[in-house]
């Protein structure tokens, strides 16, 4: 297996922070200055609670509200608009709404290896040995094999933390979408080996010196570098 083989079918950066009272009289001046960069960026819903929008074309969706902010995109070709949106909403937050720490930021990436058929996929992932257990022992509860469906694997130190979700479930694609869109699903595969990798801090980021672009830019690149061979791949 080589990294090239894996598809990247979203991205989602995440950060959280200690609720903001501004958030009610000025989420609409975030917006502003969003969609002054990215005029493309549509709003789809603005309530008490959350302000939602869109970029259509990039399959690109922003949510903030009183105490986090989040940014997905599907099926990207690339991250470079994920990256400065990201990096634009972060700044906008932080200089309209006036929050001065993130709690937590993290960013993850799923992933999907392609496999021909469920047997196929669940063939594979067998074959990675990513739990290894005596099968002798589980002879006492019923005769069989060992059956794999997901795995999390967890590194971490005292400041940051990587967490791998392994599975090979078929899924189904859905969107509900409030307008018409053309959607290409050529990239979507129903069965293969799914890579969930969340990237998070563990420590509080002074808000004006975290730079999501960068973020987004370091973690894609150690997984890249090293994601298989983390995983004994």
């Amino acid at each position: 297996m080589e990294f090239s083989e894996l598809t990247l079918e979203r991205a989602i950066l995440e950060v959280r922070y200690p609720t903001t009272f501004l958030f009610w009289d000025n989420s609409g001046k975030t917006m502003s200055l969003v969609t002054q960069k990215f005029p493309k960026i549509e709003l789809r819903d603005a309530q008490v609670s959350n302000v939602q929008s869109d970029w259509w074309e990039e399959g690109l969706t922003l949510n903030f509200n009183q105490t986090k902010a989040d940014v997905t995109q599907d099926f990207p070709k690339n991250l470079d608009n994920f990256k400065m949106v990201c990096d634009e909403l972060c700044e906008a937050i932080r200089n309209v709404l006036e929050v001065k720490s993130f709690g937590r930021v993290g960013v993850r990436y799923i992933f999907v290896f392609p496999r021909e058929s469920i047997d196929a996929a669940r063939d594979f992932f067998l074959r990675m040995s990513l739990v290894s257990l005596n099968a002798e022992k589980l002879q006492s509860f019923l005769k069989g094999g060992i059956e794999e469906q997901q795995t999390l694997v967890r590194y971490e130190d005292e400041d940051r933390g990587y967490a791998f979700r392994l599975s090979h479930t078929p899924r189904e694609l859905s969107f509900r979408l409030s307008r018409p869109f053309t959607l290409d699903a050529s990239r979507f595969h129903k069965n293969g080996i799914i890579f969930d990798i969340d990237c998070y801090t563990k420590k509080p980021l002074e808000a004006p010196a975290f730079v999501a672009k960068d973020f987004v830019r370091l973690t894609y690149r150690t997984i890249e570098e090293h994601l298989l061979s983390a995983l004994g791949l």
